[in-house]
C-alpha cells in the first residue's frame, strides 16, 4: 500500500488554520498550561489564553479591524505577539510582524506597502485587555483594506 497524502494536503491548504489548531488544543487540553512568560512568571492554561485571544479580537473588531484587513504589530517574543497573531486569524485578518529592531523608519515603509489604515494600540489598552497581567513594551497595529 502506497501512502497518499493528497487528503492532508487538502485539508492543509484549504481548512485549517493556527486558530483552528489553537481551538482544538483549547478543547483537549483547556486546563493545561499553554504558554509562559519567562519576563513576568506568568502562565497561561489553553482556557486562559482562549479567553485573552478573544479579547484582543473583540478590541481590534471594536476598532474596525475584519475579514482582509492587515494589521500590523511590532512586538518582541511576548505573550501578546501570540494573542495577536491568533486574533487577527479569528477575525479573518492578515497580521503582518513588524521587525523589531529595526525601527520605526523601516517597518513604516513596509506597513505601507500593506496599505495600513490607522489603528494603533498602546501598552495600557493591550495590558488593560489581559487583565493588566502583561509585560509589553509597544503594540503598534494597523488595518486597511
Amino acid at each position: 500500500m502506497v501512502y497518499d497524502p493528497s487528503r492532508f494536503r487538502d485539508y492543509f491548504e484549504h481548512s485549517f488554520s493556527y486558530d483552528a489548531g489553537f481551538r482544538r488544543n483549547v478543547a483537549r487540553y483547556g486546563n493545561s498550561t499553554a504558554m509562559l512568560d519567562p519576563q513576568t512568571g506568568r502562565s497561561w492554561t489553553y482556557e486562559q489564553l482562549e479567553a485573552d485571544v478573544q479579547s484582543t479580537a473583540s478590541m481590534l473588531a471594536d476598532r474596525g479591524v475584519g475579514r482582509g484587513d492587515r494589521v500590523v504589530y511590532q512586538l518582541m517574543n511576548t505573550p501578546e505577539f501570540a494573542m495577536l497573531y491568533l486574533a487577527t486569524q479569528r477575525l479573518g485578518a492578515i497580521g503582518g510582524a513588524g521587525q523589531f529592531p529595526a525601527g520605526a523608519g523601516r517597518n513604516g515603509a513596509s506597513a505601507q506597502g500593506q496599505r495600513p489604515a490607522g489603528v494603533h494600540l498602546r501598552r495600557r489598552e493591550c495590558r488593560k485587555r489581559a487583565g493588566g497581567h502583561t509585560n509589553v513594551g509597544s503594540v503598534a497595529g494597523a488595518a486597511g483594506r
